[in-house]
C-alpha cells in the first residue's frame, strides 16, 4: 500500500465515530455502537502496517520518525481534551469523580489507562457513565500496539526466511482464542487488554499484505456490501448483553476488513453512495469527535440527571461537533502537518514535558492535593459514596463455644458487618462474617468456571456452619442481581444468558427453579442443625449513582429526594421477594428482615434522604449512616420471642 489518500477509509472512520457517539448519547438504534472502537482498531492495523511495509522495503523507515508522527497525530488533541476535562470537573464534579479523573489522567499519561480501567470498572456498568476519560482506554491500547508492532514487523520484513503473514495469522489466532475463552472467565480483562484485542489489529495488518484482487466490479461490489451489512448487524443488532468482545467482535472487524479490501482496486457504488462531503468531513475530524464526545456526554448526564432528554442530547452533539472542528483545524492539523512545531527535537521535548505535566496533575488530583470546588451542600451528598462500613475480620473460623452470630453474603452483607458485630457484642454473641458473591451453593452451577469456584467456596462455608451450628445465621445478598440479573440489563449474568442462547422466560424460570432446589436442600440442613436463619431483603435498587444524582440536584437547586414509589419497588423486587417469602413459610427456623420497613416506612414511597443525608453510597448499597438507621430492625434477632418482622414485600 502506498501513501495515497483512501477515501473509503474516511467513510469507515465516519461510520465508526458516529456509531460510538450515538451509542454514548443513548440512541437506541445504535445499541451496538460501541463496536465503532473495533472498526478503528482494524483501520489502525491496516494503515500502520501499509505505511511500515512501504517504508521498510524502500529503506526509509525510522523508528524515531514513526513515533514522532504517532505523537503528532495523537498527543496534542488528547492533551487539550484531558486538560479541559479536569478543569471543568474541578468546578462541577464531586470529589470522588474528580479524584477518579486524576487517576485516569495519570494512567493515560503513561499509556496505560486501559489497564487502570480494567482494574477499576466494567465498561458496560451503569457506573461507567460518570467516569471521565473512560474513553481513553482505547487510545492507550492503540498506543501500546504502536510501541510493540513496528518492532515486530521490522524484524519480520528484514528476515526474508520468515513469512510475515503466517506470523500475523498465528498472532491473530492466539489472540482471538484468548478473547473468546477469556470472556467467560475474565470478561473485563478480555475487553480492555491488548492480548485479547490484538487480533483486531492483525486483521487490518493482514489486509495490508494482501495483493489487490483484480476481478469484476460486480464481485467486488457484493463483497463490499457484505462488509457493510456485517457492520450494520453489529451496530444495530448488538447491545450490552452481547458477549463482547469474544467471537461476536468478528462481525464488525470482518465487515471493516471487507470494505477496506474490496474498495482498494476501484471506486465502487457502495463507496460512492457513502462518500458524500459531510461523511468524508466527519471521517477527517473523527479523532477529535471521539475525544470530545465522551466528556461532554458524561458532564451532561451527571449534571442534568433525570432531565437528560432529547433536546439536551442534540445540544451536546452540536457542541461536540463544534469542539471537534476547532480541535481538528487549530490543534490536530497544524501540529500534525508541521505548520507549527516544525522542529523534531523541539516537538519531542515538548511532548515529554506535556506528558510529565499531565502525569503530575493526575497525581496531585488522585492523591487529594487538588480538590473539587463543588459547593459544600452538593459535596456533602456526594461524600456518601465514601460512607461505607469497613470490616477486616472476614472468613474467620466460627468459635466452637458460646453464643454465636454468623453473617454470610456479598457486599450487601459487608455493609451490615460492623453494625452486626457491634450488636452481637452488646448481646454477648461472638461474631463471624463470611464473604461470598452468591451465598447459596449451586445458585449458578450451570455457568462457567468463575461461578463454580464460588460454589466451591460456598460449600466450604456450609460445611463450617453445619459443623459449628451457630445460634443465628444472617444471609444478605443483592438477590435480584444474583438470581435474574441487574435491573439495567447490563449485569454480566445477562451476558451468560445470551451466551447460552436462552430466552428471557427460560432464563428466569431456570434461575428460579435452580434457586429453589438448592435453597431447599441448604435450609433443610440448617433446620436439622438447629440454626436460626435470617434472610435480609435488599433495599430498593437504582440504575444510577444515588449520591451523585442527589449532589447534582442540589447543584441545580432541585430536591435531593429522588426515591421511587412503593409500587415501583414492588414491580422491581416482587419476583425475588416472593421466592424468599416462600422459603420463610416452608421452614420454622427461617425469618426475614426487610430493609424496606425503614426505607419505605411511609407506605407510599421509598426514601433516599434522611435529615439531609444520603441513605445510599451508590445505586444499591446503603450508606453507613443508613445502616445505623436500620440497625433497630435487627434487634429481633436477639429477642427471646422469634416474631417475624412485618415486611414490605
Amino acid at each position: 500500500m502506498t501513501d495515497k489518500y483512501l477515501q473509503h477509509v474516511d467513510v469507515l472512520r465516519a461510520i465508526a465515530v458516529l456509531s460510538v457517539v450515538f451509542y454514548h448519547f443513548e440512541y437506541e438504534l445504535f445499541s451496538g455502537g460501541y463496536v465503532g472502537v473495533d472498526i478503528f482498531f482494524v483501520i489502525s492495523g491496516f494503515l500502520i502496517t501499509g505505511k511500515l511495509i512501504n517504508d521498510i522495503r524502500i529503506a526509509q523507515f525510522s523508528f524515531i520518525a514513526f513515533y514522532e508522527k504517532r505523537a503528532r497525530r495523537l498527543l496534542p488533541a488528547l492533551s487539550v481534551v484531558c486538560i479541559l476535562t479536569v478543569f471543568l470537573a474541578l468546578w462541577i464534579s464531586p470529589q470522588h469523580t474528580f479524584r477518579e479523573a486524576g487517576s485516569a489522567l495519570l494512567a493515560q499519561s503513561i499509556f496505560s489507562s486501559n489497564i487502570y480501567f480494567w482494574l477499576n470498572t466494567n465498561y458496560f456498568s451503569p457506573a461507567s457513565d460518570s467516569i471521565l476519560l473512560l474513553h481513553t482506554w482505547s487510545l492507550s491500547l492503540e498506543e501500546q500496539f504502536y510501541i510493540v508492532f513496528p518492532l515486530l514487523l521490522f524484524v519480520l520484513l528484514k528476515f526474508n526466511s520468515i513469512k510475515p503473514v503466517f506470523v500475523l495469522l498465528l498472532i491473530l489466532a492466539a489472540s482471538l482464542s484468548l478473547s473468546i475463552t477469556g470472556f467467560f472467565e475474565y470478561p473485563v480483562a478480555s475487553f480492555y487488554l491488548l492480548p485479547t484485542r490484538l487480533w483486531e489489529f492483525m486483521i487490518g495488518a493482514i489486509v495490508a499484505f494482501l495483493p489487490v484482487w483484480k476481478t469484476s466490479s460486480a464481485r467486488l461490489e457484493v463483497c463490499s456490501w457484505f462488509g457493510l451489512v456485517l457492520l450494520a448487524i453489529a451496530i444495530i443488532g448488538f447491545d450490552t448483553s452481547t458477549p463482547f468482545p469474544s467471537w461476536y467482535a468478528l462481525l464488525p472487524c470482518l465487515g471493516t476488513a471487507f470494505f477496506i479490501y474490496f474498495n482498494l482496486s476501484r471506486t465502487l457504488i457502495s463507496q460512492r453512495l457513502l462518500a458524500i462531503p459531510p461523511v468524508i468531513f466527519i471521517g477527517k475530524i473523527s479523532y477529535s469527535l471521539y475525544l470530545y464526545h465522551w466528556p461532554i456526554a458524561v458532564f451532561a448526564k451527571t449534571y442534568y440527571g433525570e432531565d437528560y432528554n432529547g433536546l439536551v442530547k442534540l445540544v451536546c452533539i452540536a457542541l461536540t461537533f463544534i469542539c471537534s472542528y476547532l480541535s481538528w483545524a487549530y490543534i490536530e492539523n497544524p501540529i500534525r502537518y508541521k505548520t507549527i512545531f516544525k522542529d523534531r527535537t523541539r516537538f519531542i521535548v515538548s511532548s515529554f514535558l506535556c506528558l510529565f505535566f499531565l502525569a503530575s496533575v493526575g497525581y496531585l488530583i488522585s492523591n487529594g492535593m487538588i480538590k473539587s470546588r463543588l459547593p459544600e451542600q452538593a459535596q456533602a451528598f456526594a461524600n456518601a459514596v465514601d460512607d461505607y462500613s469497613t470490616f477486616d475480620n472476614v472468613d474467620t473460623v466460627i468459635p466452637e463455644s458460646g453464643k454465636r452470630l454468623v453473617l454470610w453474603g456479598d457486599s450487601h452483607a459487608h455493609i451490615l458487618s460492623s453494625m452486626l458485630e457491634k450488636k452481637a457484642q452488646e448481646h454477648g454473641f461472638q461474631f463471624t462474617y463470611f464473604n461470598s458473591v452468591a451465598p447459596i451453593p449451586g445458585l449458578f452451577s450451570e455457568i462457567a468456571q468463575p461461578i463454580s469456584e464460588i460454589d466451591f467456596r460456598n460449600e466450604q462455608i456450609t460445611d463450617k456452619l453445619l459443623q459449628a451450628r451457630p445460634e443465628h445465621l444472617v444471609i444478605a445478598c443483592r438477590w435480584h442481581a444474583r438470581l435474574f440479573g441487574s435491573f439495567d440489563k447490563e449485569d454480566i449474568l445477562n451476558k451468560y444468558k445470551n451466551a447460552y442462547q436462552l430466552s428471557e422466560e427460560q432464563y428466569l424460570e431456570n434461575a428460579k427453579q435452580n434457586f429453589m432446589n438448592k435453597a431447599d436442600s441448604l435450609f433443610q440442613q440448617f433446620e436439622e442443625a438447629g440454626i436460626n436463619v435470617w434472610l435480609v431483603k435488599q433495599a430498593p435498587e437504582y440504575p444510577f449513582n444515588v449520591p451523585d444524582r442527589q449532589s447534582q440536584n442540589v447543584l441545580r437547586a432541585k430536591d435531593a429526594e429522588i426515591g421511587m414509589t412503593l409500587g415501583e419497588y414492588r414491580m422491581m423486587h416482587d419476583k425475588v421477594n416472593e421466592l424468599i417469602d416462600d422459603i420463610d413459610k416452608r421452614y420454622g427456623n427461617i425469618r426475614t428482615i426487610a430493609l424496606t420497613d425503614y426505607i419505605c416506612e411511609s407506605g407510599t414511597s421509598c426514601k433516599t434522604v434522611q435529615d439531609d443525608r444520603s441513605l445510599y453510597r451508590d445505586g444499591d448499597h446503603l450508606s453507613r449512616y443508613a445502616v445505623d438507621e436500620v440497625a433497630y430492625l435487627f434487634n429481633i434477632i436477639f429477642d427471646d420471642g422469634r416474631t417475624s418482622s412485618q415486611s414490605v414485600n
